[in-house]
């Protein structure tokens, strides 16, 4: 729906929001890096190597115009924790969009080396939700300033790599139902709903993408128009899950995980997201297969399982009944230790016992039906 642009006032303070979103990308929180040593002899050492080598860095930083803020309340395990998480906790204590965890520990070669430290760090921007790889350094004390500076230049790359709408006068206001989601256009996090202000952007078209955790994300494509506010209500669908209907032949008993669900063919209730299914029956090799699962929607599978030997015999499982072939018991759903040539079956149920003659063919892959004695082929050689 497009609306009127904004007034005046309005206008002023989303434009006024824009330059403080866009002096908040210049922002890096770089607290003192953590130690991991394996010479508790060596912890002080290192130590005094951290607080040279992190002032360098900050200093290197901000040498390319960025503002870096150094993390005070940032205890040493939260800074050098490498972790995706803890680096987002990192940014947002600091008030800053980008953050660096990273650590120094000894060379696992010794320290003997030429280079006995090395330096490890990762950077995370917590608007776009992107993290880098792990970025490894080799350190001595004479090489401080040269790394430091050679990383500084991978921290400032991996800032500028950040992905800006551009700004102009066509209006979008993004809300929710449940509120609360984050909301990116473009790939860019710009909060969460109902959005403080008005978007205000250039003319044209944008990809909303609207996600809360419990929740089917929402991506829909937008027409932001010149002076107009478009207003995008987002009613987001609660990840219920859907189902997959599993079929096989011979049918086998299926399992997701450790869970089992009985034997094919039957329903599987899933979560959306793909789920790995497994097929196993005696005689036959065991299959897993990866199935998309869609909310709402019922999935389908239906595999042919291939037999571990030729000729292979098997029936319907049926615990009332004893199998013979040739006067040895069979256990399970299928024929061991057969030969191709005539065969005597010899049924044992309930007292009574029922014979018939069977041919056995030299190759391939038969259901035997218990009540006629018929061999029907299913993959024949």
């Amino acid at each position: 729906m497009a609306l009127r642009a904004p007034s005046p006032g309005r206008l002023l303070l989303s434009l006024l929001g824009s330059l403080l979103l866009t002096g908040a990308v210049a922002q890096v929180s770089i607290p003192t890096f953590g130690s991991r040593v394996s010479d508790e002899s060596e912890a002080g050492v290192v130590e005094e190597v951290i607080g040279l080598f992190t002032d360098r860095l900050r200093r290197a930083v901000r040498d390319e115009g960025i503002t870096v803020n150094e993390g005070e309340l940032i205890t040493p395990g939260i800074a050098g924790s490498l972790d995706r998480e803890y680096a987002r906790l990192i940014a947002e204590l600091d008030d800053s969009r980008f953050a660096v965890s990273g650590e120094i520990a000894q060379n696992s070669a010794g320290p003997q080396l030429r280079e006995p430290y090395v330096v490890n760090l990762i950077v995370v921007d917590v608007q776009q939700d992107r993290v880098s790889d792990l970025i490894s350094r080799p350190l001595a004390n004479y090489s401080i300033t040269f790394v430091a500076n050679d990383l500084a230049r991978e921290i400032v790359e991996f800032m500028r790599q950040a992905t800006e709408l551009p700004s102009g006068n066509a209006g979008v206001f993004v809300s929710s139902e449940p509120e609360g989601a984050s909301v990116y256009v473009n790939g860019v996090r710009l909060g969460t709903t109902p959005l403080p202000d008005v978007l205000l952007l250039r003319q044209g078209r944008y990809e909303l993408d609207v996600r809360m955790e419990g929740f089917l994300p929402e991506v829909r494509t937008i027409d932001a128009r010149e002076g107009m506010t478009t207003i995008e209500h987002v009613q987001l669908a609660p990840l219920t899950g859907g189902s997959i209907l599993v079929e096989s032949t011979p049918p086998a008993r299926v399992y997701v995980g450790e869970e089992g669900y009985g034997f094919t063919p039957t329903f599987i209730p899933a979560p959306p997201g793909t789920v790995n299914v497994r097929l196993e029956r005696e005689g036959f090799k065991a299959v897993t297969a990866t199935v998309p699962v869609r909310n709402y929607r019922t999935s389908r599978l239906n595999l042919e399982l291939e037999a571990v030997q030729e000729p292979l015999i098997y029936w319907s499982l049926n615990r009332d009944q004893q199998i013979f072939i040739d006067g040895v018991r069979q256990l399970g759903g299928y024929a061991r230790w057969i030969r191709s040539g005539r065969a005597t079956v010899q049924l044992l149920r309930g007292g009574t016992t029922r014979s018939f003659e069977l041919f056995i063919p030299e190759r391939g892959v038969y259901e035997l039906d218990l009540e006629t004695g018929e061999l029907h082929a299913r993959n024949p050689g």
